[in-house]
């Protein structure tokens, strides 16, 4: 594609230090209040446990393996605990906004740069799920890797300066589409989107054999990284790799729950993009336009414009709307022959297709998120253009009506509060686990039916967990534990395993219990997969087959 490049300009002192100060603001907002609500995830749970080394069924099914070897990693150095598992995501986090900055001014230039920065370090969904030992932000960091990488390879490919290093960046594609791939297993989507721009210029008659040559090469570094856990999966998962992916396809809701999913989607990022973290973008953006205005000697009249337009476009921007706008945008660039806007156009358009096909999960929108970050730094670079031999600020009339749509449709798409428990728990889980686990005796015999993240709290007493209570009903064996800890969250989402929780009432004690508030990204996923609110307890019993033998006497 012959890519009608946006020239490139040096990176002054001022840029530098905006572009560190907005970092450390993300960086501050991502790490604030690590570890003061622990782990609640079912997920959360698998990748920790996996990470101390320590066996779940079928974990193979949650992900790949690279996560959980992050983790354990950072357990190595700094030892076990939630807060250096919800440490590393957040400093994975606070990595993606460089990664952001950089690819919004390499294709669309010094302002989009800023935009895509700002919006980035402010976004509510990113923030929340950085305070997560989930994988989908680490995801996010590669998958836009791996899409800059992309870029990098198309622009040198087709230019004869740069066909010396081709091969650097095909390696480069290639090692961050198998670290995508190695953390979720949608991760390969980062191989076609990369192959964007050399499709339609297939499509166009064009031909470019060192891209091809380049994109087969990353294909093939991604496929060996991935290789050894393709075999594993083969040969431990039930039914193998096909297993797996029936597995995953069970999560699918299909074409006809699109429209659906796709408004409980924007939902939880309508609430997790929350309007503090709006304005604080307005703001941002309103300041640095004002500082560069004053720093290009832009005039009196030209500095209220950039602050008035650095207002508008952070609330604007920051709103599902810019979706569909993006995709129009990026569109106008693919006519324009631009790499870049081929990139944003998949990148935006696969997600935006795909993600509402499964369960609306809000941790699935962050590839969308991120693109969306790029996307509205292009727009605003289109609505606002720093012209100082013109005397100032100028703005694109078409491009600001468009803005103006968006800002009136962000304001008719209300926010959802997620769902709440069913008890008035002051608790997070760690407290809730710690509490419960002081009522085990030392040495004691217990079974656990609970979620992998109460497991981690209570693995240090001498508690076994079990797939199912299956047991209870049966007669009891000399090995039989003496105590049985159940999560009625879990309970709940296991109707057969309650009935028999139900049915084992005559010898189960109730010890003690502990009531629990998950975090929120946990109650959306319950409200956003249509489920009633959860009863968050924990429970220990006691059991006693003997003392009702007796009884029965």
């Amino acid at each position: 594609m012959s890519e009608s490049e946006i020239p490139h300009e040096a990176v002054c002192r001022t840029e530098l230090w905006l572009v560190a100060a907005i970092i450390c603001v993300g960086g501050v907002l991502r790490f604030h209040s690590i570890g003061s609500e622990g782990l609640s995830h079912y997920d959360e749970g698998v990748y920790v446990l996996w990470a101390m080394g320590l066996e779940f069924p079928a974990k193979e099914l949650f992900a790949p393996p690279l996560f959980p070897l992050v983790l354990r990693s950072v357990f190595a150095l700094v030892g076990s605990g939630d807060f250096a598992a919800q440490a590393a995501s957040a400093l994975i986090g606070t990595a993606t906004l460089p990664l952001a900055w950089w690819i919004g001014r390499r294709w669309f230039g010094r302002q989009a740069g800023f935009c895509s920065l700002i919006l980035a370090a402010c976004s509510g969904l990113h923030v929340a799920f950085s305070r997560t030992a989930l994988t989908d932000v680490s995801f996010t960091f590669w998958f836009a890797l791996a899409v800059w990488a992309s870029s990098e390879l198309t622009r040198r490919s087709e230019s004869a300066a740069g066909a010396q290093t081709t091969w650097p960046w095909a390696i480069s594609l290639g090692l961050a589409a198998g670290a995508a791939v190695n953390t979720k297993y949608n991760g390969l989507l980062a191989l076609p989107i990369a192959a964007a721009p050399f499709l339609v210029n297939l499509a166009c008659g064009r031909v470019n054999q060192r891209l091809a040559a380049g994109l087969a090469a990353a294909a093939g570094v991604a496929v060996l990284m991935y290789a050894p856990w393709f075999l594993h999966v083969s040969r431990v998962v039930e039914g193998g790799y096909p297993g797996l992916l029936r597995h995953h396809r069970g999560y699918s809701t299909g074409v006809l729950n699109w429209p659906q999913n796709l408004g409980s989607l924007m939902l939880s990022q309508g609430y997790l993009n929350n309007l503090t973290l709006r304005c604080l973008a307005a703001g941002m953006l309103a300041a640095c336009g004002i500082a560069w205005a004053i720093r290009e000697r832009l005039g009196l009249r030209s500095t209220p414009l950039a602050a008035g337009a650095g207002l508008a476009a952070g609330l604007a921007l920051s709103c599902p709307a810019v979706w569909p706008i993006g995709l129009v945008f990026a569109a106008i660039e693919m006519r324009n022959r631009r790499a870049a806007g081929v990139l944003l156009f998949a990148w935006l358009g696969v997600f935006l297709v795909l993600t509402p096909m499964y369960r609306p999960y809000a941790r699935l929108l962050l590839p969308l998120e991120a693109a969306s970050w790029i996307a509205s730094g292009a727009i605003m670079a289109a609505v606002v253009r720093v012209d100082p031999t013109a005397g100032g600020v100028r703005l694109s009339v078409g491009w600001a009506v468009t803005l103006s749509v968006g800002l009136v449709l962000w304001s008719c798409v209300p926010s959802r509060e997620p769902a709440t428990p069913t008890r008035d728990a002051a608790m997070d889980l760690a407290r809730a686990a710690a509490a419960v686990a002081q009522a085990i005796p030392d040495h004691s015999d217990t079974a656990s039916f609970v979620r992998p993240p109460v497991l981690f709290y209570v693995a240090h007493k001498r508690v076994r967990p079990v797939a199912d209570l299956e047991w209870l009903a049966r007669p009891g064996q000399s090995n039989e534990p003496h105590y049985l800890l159940v999560d009625q969250a879990l309970l709940q989402d296991n109707p057969h395993a309650a009935s028999r929780a139900a049915e084992a009432r005559r010898i189960l004690r109730e010890v003690t219990r502990s009531s629990y508030r998950p975090s929120a990204v946990v109650l959306l996923d319950d409200t956003g997969t249509g489920q009633t609110a959860r009863n968050y307890l924990l429970t220990l019993y006691r059991i006693e087959r003997v003392a009702v033998s007796r009884e029965t006497q």
